[in-house]
C-alpha cells in the first residue's frame, strides 16, 4: 500500500517521535502522521502499531480524523461512500488489539486523485 504513488497518512494517538523512528514524521492532521516513504515495514508494524487502534490511508491530503468512516462500525457501503467522496483509494482500520484489520479498496478514487 505505502509503495503506491500518493502519501500515506496515519491516524494514531502515539507519537513515531517518541518511538524514534526514523524519518521525517510530519504531523498532518490531529493525531494523523505523514508515513516516510522509506521507513522499516516490520519495526513500524511490529513494534509501534502493534497495540493497534490506528488508521493508514491514501491520499493527496491529510484529512480531519472524524470525516474517516470507522470501518468496524460503518456499515460497508457508508464507508465505500466515505472514502470515494474524500479521494481515499485505500483505507485501512485496524482493529483495538489488531487482531483484526478491515479495508477498504475503492478504485474510483484514483483517477481524482492522480489529478490533484
Amino acid at each position: 500500500m505505502r509503495a503506491l504513488p500518493w502519501n500515506a497518512y496515519l491516524v494514531y494517538s502515539e507519537n513515531p517521535h517518541d518511538w524514534e523512528l526514523p524519518g521525517t514524521w510530519i504531523l498532518a492532521a490531529r493525531d494523523t502522521w505523514t508515513v516516510p516513504r522509506h521507513v522499516d515495514d516490520g519495526r513500524l508494524l511490529d513494534q509501534f502499531l502493534h497495540p493497534g487502534n490506528w488508521c493508514l490511508y491514501l491520499a493527496a491530503h491529510a484529512l480531519a480524523p472524524e470525516l474517516l468512516p470507522n470501518l468496524f462500525d460503518a456499515p460497508a457501503a457508508e464507508a465505500v461512500a466515505s472514502v470515494a467522496s474524500h479521494g481515499i483509494p485505500v483505507l485501512l482500520d485496524a482493529w483495538h488489539d489488531n487482531d483484526e484489520w478491515r479495508v477498504v479498496v475503492e478504485p474510483s478514487a484514483v483517477p481524482g486523485l492522480a489529478a490533484a
